[in-house]
């Protein structure tokens, strides 16, 4: 596409290389050569743009680099703070096996094996925080474990 500045008409230039059949087109060297005359959008006025609040990493998170990019450099998130714990990591996964075990939310029924592979993300968060979670937060993913697990196995007795 080529802009006529002084008109504000717009030329447009097919420079595909291979037409609708699949043959491939001829192009004439002055198009190919005929750079495409886009001017870029002015940028907005700083007053148009919304503030974003960069808000300090919370108290448990002890990282000296937290907030930072992985450059070392300040980070501004775009995603404003949640409350999201490691009990709703545990009530996400949970439901989706419990979905899979009970065949309900599901468009195929009972899938054992499904429900087996969120049972099995469970167990490794439960073998890799080992040792850095509270008493509640253990017996939380314990319990969930056992329950799930008991839900599994009980069908094929």
């Amino acid at each position: 596409m080529v802009t006529d500045e002084g008109s504000g008409r717009v030329k447009v230039v097919d420079r595909r290389r291979f037409t609708a059949d699949g043959e491939e087109r001829e192009v004439a060297p002055e198009a190919l050569a005929e750079g495409p005359s886009v001017r870029p959008a002015p940028p907005p006025p700083a007053a148009a743009a919304p503030a974003v609040a960069v808000e300090s990493a919370p108290d448990h998170v002890s990282d000296s680099r937290a907030g930072e990019s992985p450059a070392g450099r300040p980070e501004e998130s775009a995603w404003p703070s949640s409350s999201v714990g490691f009990a709703d990591l545990v009530d996400l996964l949970a439901t989706q096996a419990y979905a899979h075990v009970t065949g309900q939310g599901t468009a195929h029924g009972r899938d054992l094996q499904s429900a087996r592979v969120f049972i099995d993300f469970l167990g490794v968060l439960q073998d890799k925080t080992r040792g850095r979670l509270s008493a509640q937060e253990e017996k939380l993913l314990d319990d969930v474990l056992y329950q799930l697990r008991t839900l599994c196995v009980a069908p094929t007795r």
